[in-house]
């Protein structure tokens, strides 16, 4: 917008005193503010130097690229997964895995990460033993963009044929800590989507210690009784028709 910038309806201004012992050299000023919602947005540092009240020089442009500082907007997307996959069968123990991808991040800085599981049909938080799936974890990027992971431990055994969205949240790592900086949150999401599926019952091959194996050998015993004696009963006719 080419206009000073207002933070709390006040222009962010600074100074300083300084005495040069050469006629070249070099002197820090300092620009201390709140840089919350600046995210995407480019300043350009404006100066002056004055002697007993005389302005002696200036250096304002609005595109030189020096005294330029451009604040990066944080992005985060996810992709859920559950042994490599997207549908799972329930069981008494699952490791949900969310993948993060992130963008914009301050190499060397903290950031924490926080997530949650939703049921999308009721598009509320999951509840297993009256209890929300919550993950939380920690993250110093060694650059501005990458992925890392996250893991939900539960007991999926009560949630055939429903499907889980994962919902992520990136903060501040430092003293504010509180402040939420970008967020991963759709329900409609697939990326951020597992599905479960319930555990269909094994059926028992032939020769198990199962009910089908157990028929099946009573059966041939039943067979090979029926087969032996009609067996005696042609003897015995025809024994008699030769008498």
């Amino acid at each position: 917008v080419n206009e000073p910038l207002m933070i709390d309806g006040k222009e962010v201004t600074a100074s300083a005193e300084f005495t040069p012992t050469e006629a070249e050299g070099y002197v820090d000023i300092e620009f201390t503010f709140c840089g919350l919602g600046l995210n995407g947005r480019s300043l350009v540092a404006f100066e002056t130097l004055s002697r007993d009240g005389i302005e002696l020089a200036v250096h304002a442009d609005i595109d030189d690229t020096e005294q330029t500082v451009t604040f990066t907007k944080p992005e985060i997307s996810t992709t859920a997964t559950v042994n490599g996959g997207k549908q799972a069968t329930v069981a008494k123990r699952i490791t949900l895995i969310d993948a993060v991808a992130y963008q914009g991040l301050v190499p060397g800085k903290e950031y924490v990460l926080k997530g949650i599981l939703m049921d999308k049909a009721t598009n509320k938080p999951l509840l297993i033993d009256g209890k929300e799936v919550t993950a939380e974890a920690k993250l110093i990027p060694t650059s501005e963009k990458g992925v890392t992971e996250m893991e939900f431990i539960f007991d999926a055994s009560s949630l055939g044929n429903k499907e889980i969205v994962v919902f992520e949240a990136l903060y501040r790592g430092d003293t504010l800590g509180d402040t939420l900086i970008a967020e991963h949150a759709d329900i409609q999401d697939k990326g951020q989507t597992v599905s479960f599926v319930p555990d269909t019952p094994k059926i028992p091959k032939t020769g198990d210690d199962g009910t089908v194996g157990r028929l099946l050998w009573g059966g041939g015993l039943f067979f090979s009784g029926l087969t032996l004696l009609v067996e005696l009963l042609r003897k015995r006719r025809r024994r008699n028709t030769a008498e």
